[in-house]
């Protein structure tokens, strides 16, 4: 016999043919079958059955999930921080005018020589 995660561990490596599987407990019995409509539940017996295909979309769903969310919260971080770096230029660029106001301006101012024009 065999315990139910073996069961479905060799499942899996037979996937072609074993589509579906019962297992009981008592006395560790794992059967396989290609459709379901061939499975049998013999009278006073506990079974447990499930599909094979099953087990490797599970796995299929959660890697998926796993990289959708990894990929929008990457995509987050790099928004945000494209629009720190947007407004800490933007404050940077206000104060720089500010201080071009602050330089001071030379004024060219005419000044009236007497002693040039004598000669």
């Amino acid at each position: 016999g065999m315990t139910e995660n073996r069961c479905r561990d060799r499942a899996l490596q037979v996937k072609g043919a074993c589509r579906f599987v019962s297992y009981r407990s008592s006395g560790n019995l794992c059967y396989c079958y290609p459709a379901c409509d061939s499975l049998m539940q013999p009278v006073g017996e506990s079974w447990r059955s499930f599909t094979v295909t099953a087990i490797g979309n599970r796995n299929l769903v959660l890697i998926l999930s796993l990289s959708i969310g990894g990929g929008l919260l990457l995509t987050c971080i790099v928004v945000l921080s494209v629009i720190l770096c947007v407004r800490r230029r933007s404050k940077e660029t206000n104060g720089n005018d500010v201080a071009l106001d602050d330089i001071p301006v030379a004024i060219a101012v005419p000044v009236v020589d007497n002693g040039a024009n004598s000669v």
